[in-house]
């Protein structure tokens, strides 16, 4: 199989700095207007336009045998189009055999392999409330069905977005929307999963800006649209962490802030990952202050202006005094909180390696120290001396997720409940997108009996992990002690789908429907 060829050859498209990747109608063609875009191909001859307009909606198996019944173009800058389509036409004909049968709810048409059907009623909810809070702020609503793609590992992921695995490594990117639709890697591919059901919303928001304008707005104002308002589909605002913000204003005191013009063309391009996060803070914070005027400034874009003209008739400023004034606040408030040293908050951070690798990114040789001894004392049955270790590393970063998660679980084990709940609660405050932080809390509820409030932990750890069999389970026979059946059932059928053998799952969803 050519795989290995075909991905090197997509890879390197990737970092072209061209604007289209196969051919001009490809502006058309994000925009749905497939049609159109075809009427062109056959008006001017041209044999690129039909398996791209196939490959765009997604249908690989077309767009390979259009390519071999055509003949490839003389003139040289269609050529290239042509040979780079037919690679990428090639590797998504070989990745879409991974998927399971495609399924279609409403206007999503959903494609993922078996073991991420798990994702599915997730997705579905995120999807249709993302969808219709879109149409209602922006007037947005694609007349083509989207399509969304799960790809279960990261070279898989790296080559159907074209970034590469290089730039996947670097960037922490998960999702990306391009070429009419939205392709998503696993949250099963990252050491704590990732708030999956967020980030496609933050796609489909993506999506939708295209439909509406095209390529015509920057890629950092679509992202900071789509990541100020990714809650939007569970009727949230913007949600930065606390690391996030403690990161911008740590960035604005050293001089550190990215300016727009360094974030095109895209984020990813940035100097590390460290940079790139920053510049995601930097702009959601942006397009939050611009919030009331949004859709007119949109709507701009969409009639023909440029951004930078849509922007100056919008807010009656230039762009580039916006950005002054806003890093200016920023300075300003990191002059009024006197910043002198980092809680240990972590900043969102999306991490491609192994749950150990993770931590040790983001512990300081002290804390490292520190954690180590405590952990060989815990270990040795000296639960007691370890706690005081723990401390002292908490005494340096106070906000720091792996100090708080291993004080609030060595409190509970020296039966200290109250002091290991307020630490749990204090590590979910200070990094509520820690995944872990929710399985804590979970085991500590429960400990003291708190089953309710244990249940609510528990599956907002499935926001980020959806892949935990055996806390399907425990939740699932929590809500049966509560008298909650109904409610245990979808959580067996998510069990079974991570493991269709599982003996006591198939027992207890039995059990259940006889009683209905």
């Amino acid at each position: 199989m050519r795989i290995g060829f075909i991905f090197l050859a997509i890879a390197a498209l990737a970092l072209e700095s061209d604007r289209f990747l196969f051919h001009p109608l490809e502006d058309e063609l994000e925009r749905g207007r497939f049609s159109e875009a075809q009427k062109t191909g056959e008006r001017d001859k041209d044999p690129v336009v039909a398996p791209l307009a196939a490959m765009f909606q997604g249908d690989y198996a077309r767009a390979k045998q259009l390519i071999r019944k055509s003949k490839p173009p003389l003139d040289p800058l269609k050529s290239l189009g042509w040979e780079r389509l037919t690679h990428y036409v090639d590797l998504m004909f070989y990745l879409e055999k991974r998927f399971a049968e495609e399924e279609v709810h409403g206007a999503m048409r959903w494609r993922a392999p078996a073991r991420d059907q798990v994702l599915k009623g997730g997705a579905r909810r995120a999807f249709e409330g993302c969808r219709k809070e879109v149409a209602a702020w922006l007037g947005v609503e694609p007349a083509q069905s989207t399509l969304i793609e799960i790809y279960r590992t990261k070279n898989d992921f790296a080559s159907a977005s074209t970034l590469g695995d290089e730039l996947l490594k670097k960037s922490g990117v998960i999702g990306i929307a391009k070429f009419y639709r939205v392709m998503m890697i696993t949250p099963e591919a990252l050491p704590f999963g990732y708030s999956w059901q967020d980030t496609l919303c933050h796609e489909y928001i993506h999506h939708a800006l295209k439909v509406r304008t095209g390529l015509a707005l920057p890629l950092w104002f679509q992202e900071g649209m789509a990541r100020a308002h990714e809650a939007l589909w569970r009727g949230q605002g913007l949600e930065l962490s606390p690391g996030d913000r403690e990161a911008l204003l740590f960035a604005a005191k050293e001089g550190r802030l990215v300016e727009f013009v360094r974030m095109e063309p895209s984020l990813v391009y940035l100097k590390d990952e460290e940079e790139i996060s920053l510049a995601f803070t930097q702009v959601a914070l942006a397009v939050d202050q611009l919030k009331p005027k949004l859709k007119a400034l949109v709507d701009s874009v969409a009639g023909g202006k440029t951004f930078a003209q849509s922007f100056k008739a919008v807010y009656g400023r230039p762009l580039e005094d916006f950005e002054k004034e806003l890093h200016a606040s920023w300075r300003e408030q990191a002059q009024e909180k006197n910043l002198t040293k980092r809680s240990g908050a972590l900043r969102t951070v999306l991490m491609m390696g192994e749950a150990e690798s993770a931590e040790k990114l983001f512990l300081g040789p002290q804390i490292k120290h520190l954690l180590t001894l405590g952990d060989r004392l815990r270990v040795r049955g000296n639960g007691a001396a370890a706690l005081r270790l723990y401390q002292q590393a908490r005494e340096q970063e106070p906000a720091n997720p792996y100090v708080l998660s291993r004080i609030a679980r060595a409190e509970s084990a020296l039966g200290k409940r109250e002091e290991a709940l307020i630490t749990a609660k204090e590590l979910a405050r200070s990094n509520p997108s820690w995944p872990p932080v929710y399985e804590i809390l979970g085991e500590i509820y429960e400990s003291r009996g708190l089953y309710k409030d244990a249940v609510g932990s528990y599956r907002r750890y499935f926001d980020f992990n959806p892949y935990h069999k055996e806390l399907y389970k425990k939740v699932a026979f929590l809500h049966i002690d509560l008298g909650e059946p109904r409610l245990a059932l979808p959580l067996f059928e998510a069990a079974l789908i991570l493991d269709p053998k599982d003996a006591e799952a198939v027992e207890a969803q039995k059990a259940i429907k006889e009683k209905k």
